[in-house]
């Protein structure tokens, strides 16, 4: 599941990237030749690219983090379930004071 994700976000930083590069290489010479209205299509097309691909990263980052924290806490919470319900009553009480 994990290395889905990463492929995921890496493949969209890659295109995102990519058309960054085009826009930079040839964006000039072509952009030269058109009108101003192109040049506001690309700078659209390339911002709302940019976007997109920051809104998955972060969303993915949060996923990635969620997932790692249930992970690690795993272990603690089994250990905390199979305790007497006396005993986990204490740790509550120390966790919540």
């Amino acid at each position: 599941m994990i290395g889905w994700l990463f492929k995921k976000v890496f493949f969209l930083v890659l295109a995102v990237a990519g058309a960054y590069y085009l826009y930079q290489s040839y964006g000039s010479a072509f952009l030269a030749k058109n009108s101003p209205q192109t040049k506001s299509l690309t700078d659209n097309v390339l911002g709302t690219a940019t976007k997109v691909a920051t809104n998955q990263a972060t969303k993915s980052a949060s996923f990635l983090e969620m997932a790692v924290f249930k992970q690690a806490s795993k272990p603690v919470v089994d250990q905390y379930n199979k305790l007497p319900k006396e005993k986990q009553g204490e740790i509550k009480k120390q966790i919540f004071k």
